[in-house]
Order: structure tokens, then sequence, then C-alpha cells
């Protein structure tokens, strides 16, 4: 996440993280010991945890306002990629999976695609769908219910959704649209990042690079608010033995001549 010229650094980290999990779930040979590991079940409910962080309450005061922004930001690659991997599965796609590929309707994935669950054609995008539902789902959520209780209604109607029979084909073709189901089923995760949010110390690094691949990247955590890497607060700077200068409440270490080196902000003992 940027802020100007910085940016969160531990969002980076958890978004790694989260990928990293995805690349071991689908790569193939996975490891036995990890089919049934929870750490691999946190992959995706930590997407949706960062995407709730991200969410602003006060910046989208009217719907229409929302949904056009979530539209440009979603639908429009949505459609984008699902032409040109529909015109590769067109084709190449058919001929190198098989028979049973070839016997799917041409215009099956079309359907997929305006359902909102182009399984044939781009499966992963499942994920894009229902984010695109869940955020419009939290976004009416939090104008009903006051913000205090927002976490937990979502937590029931994720209890409530997990008890739906979803055998019934009536009600599994509803829950697939725009992947209804799994937008509800994963709305507590959404609802837990966006309450975190405000619970967040600030933390922010900057990036120096001297050469191309050379980068030191620091976290700065500034205890009293604020930008740690601004004017400091106290005009009379301190030496220190960590071999930087402290103003009482943070200290800064001094990137060197020759390399890049991490920047943090600590207490000063």
């Amino acid at each position: 996440m940027k802020t100007g010229s910085e940016r969160q650094a531990w969002l980076d980290y958890v978004r790694f993280f989260s990928i990293f999990l995805v690349i071991v779930f689908h790569t193939p040979p996975r490891l036995e010991l990890f089919d049934d590991a929870v750490i691999l079940n946190l992959r995706v409910p930590v997407f949706f945890c960062i995407s709730g962080f991200l969410y602003s309450f006060d910046r989208w005061p009217r719907f229409t306002t929302y949904l056009r922004h979530r539209a440009q930001q979603i639908i429009v690659p949505y459609c984008t990629f699902f032409v040109i991997f529909y015109a590769l599965w067109l084709a190449v796609g058919r001929r190198m999976v098989g028979a049973e590929e070839e016997a799917i309707s041409v215009w099956q994935p079309v359907v997929e695609f305006v359902c909102g669950n182009p399984q044939t054609v781009v499966a992963p995008f499942w994920y894009i769908a229902c984010l695109f539902t869940m955020q419009l789902l939290y976004w009416c959520i939090e104008r009903i219910v006051p913000r205090r209780y927002v976490f937990a209604t979502c937590v029931g109607i994720a209890a409530a959704t997990y008890l739906i029979p979803y055998e019934i084909p009536e009600v599994l073709a509803v829950g697939q649209f725009w992947n209804l189901g799994n937008g509800l089923l994963f709305l507590p995760f959404y609802a837990l990042g966006n309450s975190f949010k405000p619970h967040t110390p600030e933390i922010r690094h900057v990036t120096r690079c001297g050469t191309a691949g050379d980068a030191g990247r620091g976290i700065c955590r500034h205890y009293g608010g604020g930008n740690a890497f601004a004017r400091p607060r106290s005009t009379t700077l301190q030496p220190c033995a960590h071999r930087g200068w402290h103003d009482g409440d943070s200290l800064l270490l001094l990137r060197g001549e020759m390399d890049c080196r991490t920047i943090w902000t600590q207490a000063c003992d």
C-alpha cells in the first residue's frame, strides 16, 4: 500500500505469504504433509483480510460511486482477461486438453463468464467475482448495521450461509451466481481486516537503491504517531550506541555511503 513515496511494508510481506501458499497449493507434486495443513487453508482468507484492511468506510458514501469504482478495478480486468483466455481456449486449449474438453459447448464458458463463475476457461477468476460480490455486500452491511456490530453480523451471515442446503440444484445455482455463496462464507475475513485497520500502528518503510537489484528495505514504527522520516519532533538530536540519532522517541539508523541499509525506527535505550 503506497503512501506518497512510501509503502506499508507489512502488507507486502503478508501478500508474499499468501501468494506463496497459493503456489504451494496449486503446484504439483505437493508433499503429503501439506494435504491437511491448516496453514494452506489461510491462502484465500488472508487475501480477503488484506482487501478489507484497504477498504475505507468514509471514502465511499454513495453506492453508485463505489460500484463504479469497483467495476473499473475488478470488472474491466475480469472482462479483458476472459476475452484473451477464451480466444486461446477456442484456438488451442480445447484440442490440447482432449475429447472431454472438446465436448463442451463453445457457449458454456460465455454463460459461466456472465454468471461470474468461469470454471471452464479461467477457474481462478472465481476469486475476482467473489471479491466483487463481497465488497458490495459489505458496503451495504456497513450502512445498515452499527459499525460496532458489523463484524458480528458478518460472522452470523457466514454461519447461516454454511447451513444452506446447497445440494438442492436451485439453491446451488443461486450460490454460484457471482460466487455469492463463497462471498457470504468469506465475509467475516473481509470484515476482520477492516475492523483491524483502526488498531494497526503506522508501519512504513523507505526503499533506497544504489544499483539494480541492490535495495535496502526497512520497516519503521513511530511510537508517537506520524511519519518517522519527517522532521523530528525535537530539534536537538542526541547520538546513541546504535550508530544513529534519536529525538527521545525514535531511532533512525543512518544510510551508509556505499550500500543501502535497512532503516529502522525503534526506542533508543
